[in-house]
């Protein structure tokens, strides 16, 4: 009613999307948001629901930049897990340095293993089938890298900022085990494709400056991917077309992959 204090606000979710899931914003008595829950009835959204939960359960006090999981709960007809509100806005456009902080907090520097050996690669694989790679892609899954911890939707609208501080949202998509340079490249690319719509040479040029920079030669270093930027950025919008579907901004994407195939050749 008019005058009275809130409780909590719906956000119900894509209802054309496989696995459609209900997001509950919770507030105190004096109507300040404190914390969010997301539940799912469908088989699929339990899926992701008890996905999300085991990946913030086993990582959210370990890791830089995620949220805290406050429960979890099952029911015969019901999943859902509760995280505290994060406030905050969205980064700007000069994250290198906060980027480097994170993603590189992210490696699992103990072990070394192949490119093949991860989910995300296997799922590539699979979706392209009988599809051969190009001469200048061929064998990139035989390099061995640090793998990752792999949000699997880093884009700027998934990530809050308050005081400084970074909090990844949203980790229905998150892999353990993840394929180093794949959510910068996400972060980059997606504003890029989505938002600004711009030319497929101007986020090529946004991915050379990138490879370029400082920061992001240091994270190459951590993560033994020196000399397989060009492939592995091939590798990662070939996986938005493949494997997620990306419906939005497909022909865009499409594109940019042939440009970045051009400078896989030339980068060898």
């Amino acid at each position: 009613k008019p005058g009275e204090p809130f409780s909590f606000a719906v956000l119900t979710g894509n209802p054309s999307a496989p696995g459609r899931r209900h997001v509950f914003l919770l507030f105190n008595a004096a109507s300040e948001p404190v914390a969010v829950v997301k539940a799912g009835a469908t088989s699929r959204a339990r899926e992701l629901i008890a996905h999300e939960t085991s990946l913030l359960s086993a990582f959210a006090i370990a890791q830089t930049g995620l949220p805290k999981l406050r429960g979890a709960c099952e029911l015969e007809n019901l999943s859902a897990f509760a995280m505290d509100f994060i406030e905050g806005t969205s980064p700007g456009d000069d994250t290198s340095g906060e980027l480097e902080t994170i993603f590189s907090s992210w490696v699992d520097s103990a072990k070394q293993i192949a490119l093949g050996e991860t989910a995300a690669w296997r799922r590539l694989m699979q979706a392209r089938g009988a599809a051969a790679w190009s001469d200048g892609v061929r064998g990139l899954e035989t390099l061995r890298v640090f793998p990752v911890l792999m949000h699997g939707d880093f884009a700027p609208w998934n990530v809050k900022v308050s005081a400084g501080c970074w909090t990844v949202l949203d980790w229905e998509r998150g892999e353990q085990v993840g394929i180093p340079a794949w959510d910068w490249f996400h972060y980059v690319v997606q504003p890029a494709v989505l938002v600004r719509r711009e030319a497929t040479e101007a986020t090529t040029a946004r991915l050379e400056k990138l490879f370029m920079s400082a920061e992001f030669q240091r994270y190459a270093e951590r993560c033994g991917i020196v000399g397989a930027e060009w492939r592995l950025a091939f590798a990662y919008v070939d996986y938005c077309i493949n494997v997620t579907r990306q419906t939005e901004g497909l022909k865009p994407l499409e594109a940019l992959r042939e440009a970045i195939h051009a400078r896989c050749a030339t980068s060898r």
